[in-house]
């Protein structure tokens, strides 16, 4: 891929993630609907931002991490999701599949996946106005001839949505919770059952290994809930990238 389109995606990819900032916070706040109509503001003083505020990664580095006018750090997690969010845009342009259409098709999910992710990191919860559109979307999709076949894309649904409602019976909502449902359906239909597993598989060593550092770090409890979505986000792009050279691989290791 030429250079001049990756740095184009890249720089997408900053204003994607700036925008997830700020839709993650308005629909939280209950001012969704405005988010392509009003008027960027600091969360904390409440004054309007001018444009020289709102550059992606660039705004936070110059200001140090402090609002201009009231002096109050800003949220590392905002620097974080425009950081990660060009960098998967980079990594679906040069790892995705090919052709414009599937090339859209994932940027556009890798986008709601990590809008998914925010906001569960950040309340605690997977929000239906995002996560039930996006999973009719993916099911829709199948029927197109750049994503999974229909058929696929339903398996891999009913095994994600099925995993993760056995879970939320099984402990009747401890272990997990409705959101983590959607997620799995979302994700078995984006990435078919082979590639939910992928997805599980990697979210659930992440997320040990992130538990297990903030145990030992005192910053968590052994009975403490971690939100799990940003981890599932996370395998959920890996599937998207990999999850056909990853079950090559392990069927090649298992059956050699």
């Amino acid at each position: 891929m030429e250079i001049f389109l990756l740095v184009v995606i890249g720089a997408l990819g900053l204003a994607v993630g700036s925008f997830i900032n700020a839709a993650v916070y308005r629909l939280r706040a209950g001012k969704f609907k405005s988010i392509l109509t009003g008027r960027s503001f600091c969360p904390k003083c409440k004054k309007n931002l001018a444009a020289r505020d709102l550059i992606p990664l660039v705004s936070f580095l110059w200001l140090r991490g402090k609002c201009r006018f009231c002096h109050k750090k800003i949220a590392v997690h905002y620097f974080i999701i425009e950081l990660t969010t060009a960098v998967a845009f980079l990594l679906v342009a040069l790892f995705g599949a090919s052709g414009t259409e599937s090339l859209l098709w994932n940027l556009f999910f890798v986008s709601i996946l990590i809008f998914i992710a925010s906001f569960d990191a950040q309340f605690g919860e997977i929000p239906d106005e995002v996560a039930l559109p996006a999973i009719v979307l993916a099911l829709a999709g199948s029927f197109l001839a750049f994503t999974l076949a229909p058929l696929t894309a339903l398996i891999g649904a009913l095994v994600g949505g099925g995993f993760f409602t056995a879970l939320v019976l099984i402990s009747d909502g401890k272990w997990m919770g409705g959101g983590d449902i959607r997620v799995g359906l979302l994700l078995g239909a984006l990435t078919g059952w082979r590639g939910f597993i992928v997805a599980l598989f990697v979210a659930s060593f992440l997320g040990s290994v992130v538990g297990t550092i903030q145990i030992l770090r005192k910053k968590k409890k052994l009975k403490s809930a971690l939100p799990f979505a940003p981890f599932l986000a996370f395998g959920g792009i890996v599937a998207i990238l990999f999850s056909q050279q990853i079950c090559a691989w392990y069927l090649a290791y298992l059956l050699p």
